[in-house]
């Protein structure tokens, strides 16, 4: 049985912040009658009134018998979160005859809750207390439910109007760069026919040298050490440069020899990311004349002017849903695969079974498009800003674009969950990005992203918001260095710095007048 002083700041040295408020109460500090009423709760138990007294004997403020039976004598279904999930709780706490805290044990398990709702919400313990503590039960049960999410009301709402589907394989055509490189007003004037038809001309037809025919093999590189491997060097170049003169003879250039040979001259640096994205469908198959070549490329003009116009219908489809949007989806697309990777990942999430009967509306950034370019920035901006929660696609790269989202969705308080199935790149997410942790810019509340290593994470992520099951772990990550983790990816969304400085200053000026 815990009874000593010395216990009893070990059993709750976890609630030990150092801000001189609640966090304050149970430290070294702390007057002796305070220790010995608590080692002696089995005998005589905290009623309010007895509460009250040791707080005030610690210099704290009391609370009001709405506040002391929310967190220590109630289990409220109607939380943010399942309050029966907090470490040490038990059903006998919330029986309807008791009226006081008779173990240590259950005034830990309130602690617990008031602090989890404190970083939750407020983003400090003292400013937490002084909000709450004096509040009535209609007042803490009207500010608790505000920050549910309504999961009857999202399984009653039925099925969505749907976006229509585009092929995965042809969905890079709905791009930004697919669209600067093939919208004209005949595929003939666009910027890939023209420029491939130039780089075609000048290279695969007339005299042509070997320097020519061999900057376009790649077989060729790496170094040569000895004699023998000079010899062997010098037996690729023969039968490369045989190889390729037969090719060029016959006609039987490919798209990616002229473009990668353009490359290598440093023409066209502006436009050949474009370039070799929109012509991707045919970019290694060998070009037979001029006639060929143009073919190749009304084909995938074609389906580029399909593709655009269901992304636009569907652009519609999601404004039409945009006041009921659940989950926007960032990431950056920059090649074919980039896309069929983002379809692929927004399937496997969004049609698992155990989300299906939410009925979520999201947003798939593969299967919308704008007439303008500017368009498309307000169009996604505005998504984040209604969406309820947002999910970042980490991919193999890092862009300004779906930074930018995840960090304007966690200026709004919103969930974020990053998905990255890379050990480096998830751990790097979780403890190193500065902008996986950001604060909420109408209430100061430090915001944390989930980190998420699978699609299964993302899945049971997005269940557990939208179910308001989510559950948290505190912890001290320093010495009244305050963190709160989501318990699935142990991400940390909330923090309590211990430095001083930086913690007056910040709640001292934040809410200030900007001038």
């Amino acid at each position: 049985m815990v009874t000593t002083r010395v216990e009893i700041l070990k059993k709750f040295e976890l609630f030990q912040g150092g801000t001189g408020g609640l966090d304050s109460w149970l430290d070294e500090d702390t007057p002796p009658a305070v220790f010995d009423a608590l080692a002696d709760l089995e005998n005589r138990p905290l009623t309010r009134a007895r509460l009250n007294q040791l707080l005030t004997l610690s210099n704290e403020a009391p609370v009001s018998d709405a506040f002391f039976r929310y967190y220590w004598l109630s289990a409220s279904k109607q939380h943010p979160y399942d309050v029966g999930k907090i470490p040490g709780f038990d059903g006998r706490f919330c029986s309807d005859i008791l009226n006081s805290i008779t173990s240590l044990d259950q005034l830990y398990w309130g602690l617990y809750r008031f602090y989890v709702d404190a970083l939750l919400f407020f983003g400090n313990v003292r400013t937490a207390f002084q909000r709450l503590r004096s509040l009535t039960e209609e007042e803490l049960s009207t500010f608790f439910i505000g920050h549910r999410f309504n999961t009857r009301e999202m399984l009653n709402r039925g099925v969505p109007v749907a976006p229509q589907k585009i092929d995965k394989g042809e969905r890079y055509l709905i791009s930004e760069m697919a669209c600067k490189s093939l919208e004209a007003e005949t595929f003939s004037d666009s910027e890939l026919a023209t420029n491939l038809l130039d780089l075609y001309r000048n290279h695969a037809v007339g005299a042509i040298s070997v320097g020519q025919l061999l900057e376009n093999d790649d077989s060729l590189e790496g170094m040569i050490d000895d004699l023998e491997s000079l010899e062997s060097r010098i037996e690729q170049v023969k039968d490369a440069a045989i190889e390729l003169y037969r090719r060029h003879c016959e006609n039987q250039i490919t798209a990616g020899d002229l473009l990668k040979g353009a490359e290598r001259r440093g023409t066209l640096k502006d436009i050949q990311p474009r370039l070799f994205l929109t012509a991707d469908d045919f970019l290694d198959l060998p070009i037979i004349d001029e006639n060929d070549l143009m073919n190749k490329i009304q084909a995938v003009h074609r389906a580029y002017v399909a593709a655009r116009k269901i992304a636009l219908n569907n652009t519609q489809t999601y404004l039409s849903m945009v006041g009921d949007l659940d989950v926007y989806v960032a990431t950056s697309m920059r090649s074919r695969d980039d896309f069929r990777e983002m379809a692929d990942f927004c399937e496997k999430v969004f049609e698992d079974p155990d989300l299906k009967d939410l009925n979520l509306r999201y947003f798939d950034p593969t299967l919308s498009a704008a007439e303008h370019h500017e368009d498309k920035g307000l169009l996604e901006c505005l998504m984040v800003r209604r969406a309820k929660a947002l999910v970042l696609y980490a991919g193999s790269r890092d862009s300004f674009g779906k930074d930018a989202e995840a960090a304007m969705a966690l200026s709004l308080g919103k969930p974020v969950i990053i998905h990255s199935d890379e050990a480096f790149r998830s751990q790097f997410y979780r403890d190193v990005h500065p902008l996986s942790r950001l604060i909420d810019f109408k209430t100061g509340v430090a915001i944390g992203a989930m980190v998420a290593t699978s699609t299964t994470e993302v899945v049971q992520l997005l269940r557990k918001t939208f179910e308001n099951d989510i559950e948290y772990r505190l912890e001290q990550a320093h010495e009244n260095y305050l963190v709160l983790k989501e318990k699935t990816t142990n991400s940390v969304v909330r923090l309590q710095t211990s430095d001083r400085l930086i913690r007056e200053t910040f709640w001292n000026h934040y809410h200030s007048d900007v001038r």
